[in-house]
């Protein structure tokens, strides 16, 4: 499983700069332009670390 999800986390970060995904991102902010207050908002990435103990 572990590969697979390296696999799908590699694409995910490929993905914005492809064509399509440049074009899906300006899309995406233009719609977003009407229904959030994007001035007075905040946008984060986070990456989850599971520990064990």
């Amino acid at each position: 499983m572990l590969g697979g999800y390296r696999y799908v986390q590699s694409h995910m970060i490929a993905a914005p700069a492809t064509p399509a995904g440049i074009q899906a991102n300006q899309l995406l902010t233009e719609d977003e332009k009407n229904f959030i207050d994007l001035p007075r908002s905040s946008f984060f990435l986070t990456k989850e670390h599971v520990l064990l103990g």
